[in-house]
């Protein structure tokens, strides 16, 4: 061995042989000479200098006190200071896992409006959506049969429900009647027209309508459009020339709008003798009117929340609103504003609006034809029958609307109209009788329940902001850790970095290291 009391005059001594705590090599081997050749690096001598002086400086609890400590206590302090970092690395692990994965949660509240509600469109149809008067009309020539009849009106119905309903012969002679009568008449034929011109003109079903016992022109606020149930009107007030119409609406029945409507039984067609049971199997036990509340860019209404009223009848619905936010696709959530790359349409985006188109453009491609149930738009040819049953479409591209209302329905029936109603209808058209008025009109009365609704909202359930403080909590509680020590973190990976670059930087340290060892020794 060698003495020196400077760190310049020391000389080291190899022994011959290096002990390991299972095998022996000789010193006059490369793998001697390469770690004899690190040990002397100036850069690892400078990088061990940096280091022993952070962890006796250093505001991180754990690198001060194994320093310090000595003997089995160093051993203690090195094993608490590795279970603590690997506590706060896993902690962070989760913590970032976590807000990677995009969470969310609803947020629900309640918003009172003193002023009004917005109030909804209203989609109302008569449950006759093939006029008796009409097809009699065509069938002056006698060329317009009941199969004929019964294969159109069988297009009202949804494509699986009509596949277990119906028989397979009867759609093949179906068809074969339209080419029978497009040959005959010499006329273009469409089955969506049809559908238009065979339903009721707006001006003999929607009789009478008031806002807050204020009576207005039904048909100045309605639309034609043509849905799965045949030609329906939608009522949408704020698109009335009428400007007291677009006010908001309180809550009451005396506030809400009533409508009374005439089913015109003396047009209706009859299962066996003009139509086949199966076109109108979902409604054969219905006599009336189906009615729907939604906001203007729903479209295909009835999909959920709809109501039906039977002539001679009253209907009371209230309405409850809720309004669903939801966060957009590129900001965590799952909902569009926009129409997908693929379809065209001009109107506001509507996941249900897209679903239809989406179910139309799918039947097309496959067999050059949309059933009539998803070719509201007439965008396509409807005139050829299925051969094959093809199975519906995911859509998976509409995605959820980012904002839409709700309107749920609570309905009462108020029975028979009473005499005093019967007199004042009867004195304004002679034809409407008590007997009359009792066999075809339905008085429905539509309005807000309270001047409340409640308010759904999609936000995060984290930020970068709390996870940043989040991870600040754990470095604290398991490294006591603050900012200052990640400054000090960051001055001593820079100064190792420096070392590594610089050869001026590597003997700056190395001579104050000697002076400080020279100082000690003396």
């Amino acid at each position: 061995m060698s003495t020196c009391t400077l760190e310049s005059n020391c000389t080291d001594v190899v022994s011959k042989k290096i002990v390991w705590p299972f095998f022996k090599i000789k010193r006059n081997t490369k793998y001697v000479k390469r770690v004899r050749s690190i040990t002397k690096s100036h850069s690892l001598k400078g990088s061990k200098y940096e280091t022993k002086k952070f962890f006796a400086s250093t505001s991180v609890m754990g690198p001060g006190h194994i320093i310090r400590s000595k003997g089995k206590l160093k051993l203690f302090w090195i094993i608490i200071f590795i279970l603590c970092t690997s506590f706060f690395i896993l902690q962070s692990t989760f913590l970032i896992a976590m807000f990677l994965s995009k969470p969310t949660f609803s947020k629900i509240s309640i918003i009172f409006e003193e002023e009004g509600l917005p109030f909804p469109s209203i989609t109302f149809c008569n449950f006759n959506p093939i006029r008796y008067s009409y097809v009699n009309k065509l069938n002056k020539t006698g060329t317009f049969s009941k199969e004929l009849l019964d294969y159109i009106s069988m297009s009202l119905i949804e494509v699986t429900d009509l596949m277990n309903l119906a028989d397979y012969r009867d759609l093949v002679k179906g068809q074969k009647e339209l080419e029978k009568y497009i040959n005959s008449t010499h006329k273009s034929f469409s089955i969506n027209n049809f559908i238009f011109n065979a339903g009721f003109d707006c001006e003999d079903m929607l009789r009478i309508c008031s806002l807050g016992g204020q009576e207005f022109d039904c048909c100045s606020a309605a639309r034609p459009i043509l849905t799965k149930n045949g030609k329906c009107y939608e009522i949408d007030l704020k698109s009335s020339y009428i400007k007291w119409l677009h006010n908001s609406v309180r809550l009451g029945v005396d506030n809400g709008l009533m409508i009374i409507a005439d089913y015109h039984s003396e047009e209706q067609l009859f299962i066996d003798t003009d139509i086949a049971k199966e076109s109108l199997f979902g409604d054969i036990f219905q006599k009336g009117f189906r009615y729907s509340m939604h906001e203007k860019k729903a479209g295909s209404p009835f999909a959920s929340e709809d109501s039906t009223a039977s002539p001679g009848t009253r209907v009371f619905t209230a309405l409850k609103l809720e309004f669903n936010k939801l966060l957009e696709s590129n900001d965590w959530g799952n909902c569009t504003k926009t129409w997908p790359s693929k379809y065209k349409d001009n109107r506001e985006y509507s996941s249900r609006n897209c679903k239809t188109l989406c179910r139309a453009k799918y039947f097309n491609e496959f067999c050059g034809c949309a059933p009539y149930s998803y070719n509201i738009d007439d965008k396509y040819a409807n005139k050829n029958s299925l051969d094959d049953i093809i199975p519906q479409p995911l859509c998976e591209e509409c995605a959820p609307d980012c904002e839409s209302w709700i309107y749920s329905a609570y309905n009462s029936y108020g029975g028979n109209f009473p005499s005093e109603a019967l007199y004042k209808l009867a004195g304004r058209n002679n034809s409407w009788t008590p007997n009359f008025i009792n066999n075809n009109f339905v008085a429905v009365n539509i309005f807000f329940k309270d001047n409340s609704y409640t308010f759904y909202e999609e936000v995060k359930a984290t930020t970068i902001s709390e996870v940043l403080s989040n991870i600040g909590g754990s470095m604290g509680l398991f490294l006591g850790m603050n900012i200052i020590s990640v400054g000090e973190i960051y001055i001593y990976i820079l100064r190792i970095f420096w070392i590594c670059v610089s050869k001026r930087r590597r003997k700056n340290v190395i001579e104050k290291k000697r002076r400080t060892n020279s100082q000690i020794t003396i």
